[in-house]
């Protein structure tokens, strides 16, 4: 980081969430870690969704589910939905079945994974 500035929670979570929509999955990990480890910032629940969207952008669907499972914060719906929005793009649908069980209104989400599942097979 530039001499003399020192990050807080906030500037963490605009870098994560743009190394989730850049795709930068290792420098997302490798900040979280420095946050964390040498900043001593305890990390939020936007921090957690953060990297849940880099894993799902990813594909690493296994990662991200097990993230959302064991982190320190009771999953909101917004982190469900990531997850289902990793698995419509992945093709994940048992994943996506899963995931819409702890909320209702992920359903219509669902349908479009079934959508999307559908159209994938018929080419």
């Amino acid at each position: 980081m530039w001499e003399g500035f020192v990050p807080d929670e906030s500037v963490f979570t605009g870098v994560l969430a743009a190394c989730s929509h850049q795709g930068l999955l290792e420098l997302g990990i490798r900040l979280f870690s420095l946050m964390v480890r040498d900043y001593s910032i305890a990390p939020a629940l936007v921090h957690f969704k953060c990297l849940i969207a880099l894993l799902t952008r990813a594909g690493q669907l296994d990662s991200a589910e097990q993230l959302l499972n064991e982190m320190p914060y009771h999953p909101d719906e917004v982190a469900w939905v990531t997850l289902l929005a990793g698995c419509s793009s992945h093709f994940d649908v048992g994943r996506a079945s899963y995931a819409t069980c702890n909320s209702s209104a992920l359903h219509v989400l669902l349908g479009n994974v079934y959508d999307q599942q559908t159209f994938q097979m018929s080419f």
